[in-house]
């Protein structure tokens, strides 16, 4: 009946007991037997557990670095996305402002302003002209 596994520093009890042990030898051990080394023993099924579990850590190292490192570029292309949409917003905001200002700064250029500006002068002239007629009427 079989008891156990032993994986480090183990050797065959009945072949090879001058030969130094290896590392990942396994030893199946009947009841009752002794055995010239210290170690663990594990029933075969923990020791295959252990093994997988040893083969694919790696792997599952692999995958998690792998999916930190994806989260951490969507991440950075979420925050880059986020600058790039309030920069344009800027721009267009500074756009709009510079069109708002321009239009401020050329009131003085518009028809309607010139019209009402010439139309004051003349207002004017035409009352100095006649002031100046009606003073040289009553002067004569």
């Amino acid at each position: 009946m079989t008891l156990g596994a032993v994986f480090a520093y183990s050797i065959d009890c009945q072949a090879r007991a001058d030969k130094p042990p290896a590392e990942e030898d396994i030893i199946f051990l009947e009841a009752g037997a002794i055995v010239p080394f210290a170690g663990d023993l594990y029933p075969p099924i923990r020791a295959a557990r252990m093994g997988a579990a040893a083969t694919f850590c790696q792997e599952r190292i692999d995958a998690k670095i792998e999916h930190a490192a994806k989260i951490h570029r969507i991440e950075i292309q979420r925050v880059e996305d986020k600058a790039a949409i309030r920069a344009d917003a800027d721009a267009r905001r500074l756009e709009l402002s510079q069109s708002e200002l321009d239009k401020a700064q050329s009131w003085d250029r518009s028809p309607v302003f010139v019209a009402a500006v010439a139309s004051g002068i003349t207002m004017v002239a035409i009352m100095v002209a006649a002031a100046f007629s009606g003073a040289l009427q009553g002067t004569l």
